[in-house]
């Protein structure tokens, strides 16, 4: 806790046992553990350092990073757009992806281009077929084999499923979920 009113020069030192005996004291894996502003649940830190002394290693100081728009190193808008963006299933495997919500997904004829498809619908498994190597489907990063046959789909991956289609023959290659 931190009755200061703000954390100054990007960071903050609150005072462990060895400078106030009623105070708290962190220890080593306390790292990334929150600094509460008092009387409040708002979190203004998170901790960074120990400051230790004495014989006995007693905790002088426990210093904090802060979390606002003064924050040191741009902590701030590294969080802010951490937390405004929601990973899609899709997120790092491919992009432009085409978003459908239903369970029962027909593709179509996927063409030749490489494609991306991404769902957060409550699936149970799919088939595809008319792959010919070296054009592949995989979903979720997981390679899948297009032969016609019912697809063991992998865990969901933020919250849904990826189907990556890579380009080739076969403009009539497909697949459907249900």
């Amino acid at each position: 806790m931190s009755d200061a009113p703000s954390i100054p020069l990007g960071y903050n030192t609150t005072f462990g046992p060895g400078n106030d005996p009623s105070a708290p004291g962190l220890c080593p894996g306390d790292s990334g553990g929150p600094l509460f502003r008092t009387g409040t649940n708002l979190v203004v830190g998170i901790n960074s350092l120990l400051t230790y002394g004495g014989d006995m290693g007693t905790v002088f100081g426990n210093w904090f990073t802060r979390l606002d728009q003064g924050s040191r190193y741009d902590v701030y808008h590294w969080l802010t757009n951490l937390m405004s963006s929601e990973p899609t299933p899709c997120a790092g495997i491919c992009s432009g992806a085409i978003a459908f919500s239903d369970q029962f997904f027909a593709s179509g004829n996927l063409g030749t281009g490489a494609s991306c498809y991404e769902t957060a619908a409550p699936l149970t498994s799919g088939n595809c077929g008319a792959f010919v190597s070296p054009r592949s489907l995989s979903i979720n990063g997981r390679a899948m084999l297009c032969n016609g046959s019912n697809l063991t789909l992998p865990p969901k991956r933020n919250g849904g499923y990826c189907f990556n289609v890579t380009a080739g023959n076969q403009a009539w290659a497909w697949f459907h979920t249900w």
